[in-house]
């Protein structure tokens, strides 16, 4: 099973974050790509908002015109930090930086399925730390 990780999420400064840039970029936490629990790439001090705003925004694309995923942060100065790709054989994650590949392709509904579950935990996590980031992952054009 294919998940996106976020673990031990935190304030990267002083003080809470106050607008919505400050949200996406100094929420950051342990993040990793993981499959059957195996980690196929991992990054301590990620920023775990900034992700989930742009893979919501993947998924509010209708399947049948939907693309591949890539996700450039702000804060990095590679491409493809994280990627999503579709194939003939179906459906591949990964990073640029990642340490191994994923051993088979995933159908697309368990892509979907951990991408949601991801920016379900992201919100939960960023809420336990008094952040609200519902409209920061919500907001178009992330």
């Amino acid at each position: 099973m294919l998940g996106f990780v976020s673990r031990s999420m935190h304030v990267d400064g002083p003080r809470r974050p106050s607008t919505e840039d400050e949200l996406l970029l100094r929420l950051v936490a342990s993040f990793s790509i993981e499959c059957d629990g195996q980690p196929i790439y991992s990054e301590p001090e990620f920023p775990v908002v900034e992700l989930a705003s742009a893979l919501h925004a993947w998924l509010q694309t209708p399947e049948r015109a939907r693309g591949d995923f890539r996700f450039e942060s702000m804060d990095a100065a590679e491409r493809d930090l994280v990627w999503i790709r579709g194939g003939a054989d179906g459906w591949h994650a990964g990073s640029v930086r990642q340490t191994r590949s994923l051993a088979k392709a995933i159908a697309l509904g368990e892509i979907e399925f951990a991408v949601r579950r991801y920016i379900r935990d992201v919100t939960a996590q960023a809420r336990e730390l008094g952040c609200d980031v519902t409209r920061v992952i919500a907001r178009s054009g992330s």
